[in-house]
């Protein structure tokens, strides 16, 4: 759904993936996800949900807000803050709940390959990772298409929700 001068935007989507990965760790394999996104004037919000249709994986809940600013003609900044929620946490003490700060430069060229580099961390579980990405969307008579490669370093201690006091160190 997208207001006539495309300052609204809200987006319903849900299905079946193969797996679920959060900055290179796999969190769980083959998951029902939801998404809501909805994005007013500069300022985005999405409720993101995940459940593992197989043993050993780690309900989630996401929820963020965040807000961003062109720069210039084609780059932007974004700053966002994510809540996250481990449903039912599988290893007896561990934190069911995390918060990540991210701020994220882009460039917005319409048409093009477009490069970003995000910073985020977290502070449940110390967690820094930093990741560089390029990406371009494609918008056909059937839909939008977007191709993105990216990599990054993630380094953190407690890399999966376990329990409390683990020290752990993952790069």
């Amino acid at each position: 759904m997208h207001a006539a001068d495309e300052s609204l935007s809200l987006t319903l989507s849900s299905g079946l993936a193969s797996d679920h990965v959060d900055r290179g760790i796999e969190r769980a394999g083959t998951s029902w996800q939801s998404s809501l996104y909805g994005s007013v004037s500069g300022w985005k919000g999405r409720v993101w949900y995940g459940r593992p249709l197989d043993a050993g994986g780690v309900e989630e809940v996401r929820s963020s807000l965040g807000h961003d600013w062109k720069l210039g003609k084609a780059t932007a900044i974004e700053v966002t803050g994510t809540h996250f929620w481990y449903v039912d946490q599988p290893v007896s003490g561990a934190p069911a709940h995390s918060f990540e700060g991210a701020v994220r430069f882009s460039s917005i060229a319409p048409e093009r390959w477009n490069p970003a580099i995000e910073i985020a961390y977290d502070i449940r579980y110390h967690a820094t990772a930093v990741e560089l990405s390029v990406e371009r969307e494609r918008l056909t008579g059937v839909g939008a298409w977007l191709r993105r490669a990216y990599g990054g370093q993630v380094s953190e201690r407690d890399v999966l929700p376990d329990a409390i006091g683990a020290t752990l160190r993952d790069t």
